[in-house]
């Protein structure tokens, strides 16, 4: 009898130390997925911040667009840009803008005025109103060193 105690003590003794051993295993498992789960909660917290960075950015671009546009008179800026505008020759002669331009040249630099200051692109001004890059490149410097 004491043979088969003590046989029954031994073996509940490995039971209690394989379950030990496996609840260890289990722990150390759990551990890194938690770290892990850390991990990926920080990242998305940057992420978080990041996205909102970038959308009061958008906002603050978006607002100040939204104003411009609100506060823009294209009708008198259009007028008073082409009235104001000289273009000098090479001997400093100065040339008023009805003299050099014909009317329907005039439409087509208040087209590309009107395009430019709702903040279009030369490139896309030039496809708009079939002319070349280059042409609205110029015809735009021209008017903003004036």
């Amino acid at each position: 009898m004491i043979i088969i105690t003590t046989l029954l003590n031994v073996i509940g003794i490995i039971c209690i130390l394989m379950s030990l051993i496996i609840i260890r295993k289990t722990v150390n498992r759990e551990e890194y997925i938690y770290e892990d789960i850390k991990n990926k909660y920080e990242d998305i917290k940057y992420y978080y911040r990041t996205i909102n960075n970038v959308v009061d950015s958008l906002s603050n671009a978006l607002q100040g667009s939204i104003n411009i546009i609100e506060n823009y008179d294209s009708e008198k800026t259009m007028k008073d840009n082409i009235s104001n505008c000289k273009i000098y020759s090479y001997p400093k002669k100065e040339i008023t803008r009805e003299k050099q331009f014909k009317d329907n040249s005039r439409d087509v630099i208040n087209k590309i005025i009107e395009l430019k200051n709702k903040g279009i692109a030369s490139k896309d001004i030039a496809k708009i109103l079939n002319k070349g890059v280059r042409e609205v490149e110029i015809i735009i410097k021209m008017l903003e060193n004036n």
